[in-house]
Order: C-alpha cells, then sequence, then structure tokens
C-alpha cells in the first residue's frame, strides 16, 4: 500500500477499532453470499459511531462498505442496520465507476433480498 492510502487511513476521522473489523468481514463473504453472524457480531460489540465509520470508510478502491455488501446477497437486517447508521453511504457513489449501492445490488442479482 502507498504511504497516502495509509495516511488516509490512519487520519483522526477513522474510528478506534481495527479498520480489518467490518470491512475485513463483508470481504469474507462469498460474492454468492454467506453466514453473515460474524458482520452482525461486529455491530453488536460496536459503538454506533465505530459502526458508521467503518461503513462510510472507503477501501483502497473507494468501496465503502455498503457498496461491498450489496455485492453480496446481503440479508435485509444488515442493509438496513447499515441504512440506518450512515444513510449517506446510500447517496455515496463508487469513484472508479460512478454506482450507487442501489446498482451494485441490481448488478449482483441482490435486489431480491434488497
Amino acid at each position: 500500500k502507498n504511504d497516502s492510502t495509509m495516511s488516509h487511513r490512519s487520519s483522526s476521522m477513522l474510528s478506534t477499532r481495527n479498520l480489518v473489523g467490518l470491512y475485513q468481514l463483508c470481504e469474507q463473504i462469498p460474492d454468492e453470499g454467506g453466514n453473515w453472524d460474524e458482520v452482525r457480531n461486529w455491530l453488536a460489540d460496536s459503538s454506533r459511531s465505530d459502526a458508521q465509520l467503518d461503513i462510510e470508510l472507503p477501501d483502497e478502491a473507494t468501496m465503502n462498505c455498503l457498496h461491498l455488501a450489496c455485492r453480496k446477497h446481503p440479508p435485509i437486517d444488515i442493509v438496513n442496520y447499515f441504512v440506518e447508521l450512515a444513510p449517506n453511504s446510500v447517496r455515496t457513489p463508487d469513484p472508479n465507476h460512478g454506482w450507487l449501492p442501489l446498482h451494485i445490488a441490481v448488478s449482483s442479482f441482490s435486489l431480491a433480498r434488497i
């Protein structure tokens, strides 16, 4: 990783939790869907502000957790909680393609769940 990415991630805007947390848990779920219990547990053990920051925080490719989750056939309770905690993430386009999380859900055939 380059220094600018690392400095962005270490800025004061980041949550106090380890960044491996929520994004990594979502990333580990297969694209065709899977068990979301570890994500639920992470959310239950986290403060609302930590969860909000981690949901909104983009990874190196500028995709936030809601974008990523929508690619992986998330259960509706996960989507609802992400949107409740970080409502701006719904309107945040992926700078690489300009896609909103809804576009990703449709292209991944996740829409039936969302």
